[in-house]
């Protein structure tokens, strides 16, 4: 029978083993080897330092350089850590800052194309979105959603389910919109979703609006009921609410829909102008005053009209 002793050492030689192939991955002649381990040994820690080091005193070129880079790193990551939790507030909110700026590294504009090329930062950001700090949770979770990367999906999930921290659910719901972008992932997020929209108290409106418009952008709308309502009692939102609307084809919503328009930013109107389009089949684009006169004249032959 094993002994816990013999089990331990039996684990530290594998993990040796792997160390040691990692760093020598780190002078491939693959760039796809060398950045693999590079990843993988950033997110392995600080348990790899001791051998970094060494390997970074050496005259091996590549991986000398490579290990130098790494070992900074770690260190700095172990440094952010502590700094989070022992500095002044204000010093806080400007290391969440860096810490996003370095965790968007890769993935460029918006919505971001690319994926961040920092995912071991992914541990420190999902721990901030617990912070007292409302600006701390807010930027680690917009860091979360701009990275891009499948391995920040599990903890934008967690956090979409936050719901009386709007600061963190929001850039949640944005990033899990990004992450829908490809049909695999989209079919995780859906269920989930579909799940904690479910789950939400009926009262609480803002988290029920938020997941349901996720939903919509990601091609699976949840029921006309929650659209017809942000479109009654949150005129900021009315684009989203009209295009739903429109895929329910629910023509009683259309004076609602040019009453918002009237006072809706540009991008807005022109949303509603094209669900407006898809319900009556007219083609007034955002023109308000156009979308007035037709209705009037036509009112009769459309359904009564919501207030």
């Amino acid at each position: 029978m094993l002994t816990v002793e013999c089990i331990l050492t039996v684990f530290l030689s594998v993990q040796d083993v792997t160390l040691d192939r990692l760093l020598e991955n780190l002078g491939s002649e693959s760039l796809e080897l060398r950045e693999v381990a590079s990843q993988a040994l950033l997110e392995i820690g600080e348990p790899a330092l001791a051998k970094l080091r060494t390997l970074a005193s050496s005259l091996d070129g590549e991986r000398a350089t490579r290990a130098k880079s790494l070992i900074g790193m770690i260190e700095q990551r172990s440094e952010w850590t502590r700094q989070l939790k022992e500095a002044p507030a204000e010093e806080q909110e400007r290391i969440i800052v860096k810490i996003r700026e370095e965790a968007e590294r890769g993935a460029e504009g918006t919505p971001p194309s690319g994926k961040s090329r920092r995912p071991d930062l992914i541990p420190i950001l999902r721990g901030s979105l617990e912070h007292p700090i409302k600006e701390v949770r807010a930027q680690a979770a917009w860091a979360l959603a701009y990275m891009n990367h499948e391995k920040s999906l599990p903890v934008l999930l967690e956090a979409v389910q936050k719901p009386k921290d709007r600061d963190v659910r929001y850039p949640a719901c944005l990033g899990l919109t990004w992450l829908g972008r490809d049909e695999s992932r989209r079919l995780a997020i859906v269920p989930a979703l579909e799940k904690v929209f479910e789950s939400l108290d009926p009262k609480n409106l803002d988290a029920r609006f938020d997941i349901a418009e996720t939903l919509l952008v990601l091609g699976k709308p949840s029921g006309p009921e929650i659209y017809e309502d942000l479109l009654k009692t949150r005129p900021g939102r009315a684009a989203i609410a009209a295009k739903a609307m429109a895929h329910y084809a629910r023509k009683e919503t259309i004076a609602l829909i040019i009453k918002r328009m009237a006072s809706a930013p540009t991008e807005d109107a022109k949303v509603m102008g094209e669900s407006l389009e898809r319900l009556t089949g007219q083609h007034f684009g955002d023109d308000v005053a156009r979308w007035y006169r037709w209705f009037e004249k036509n009112r009769a032959s459309f359904p009564e009209q919501i207030e």
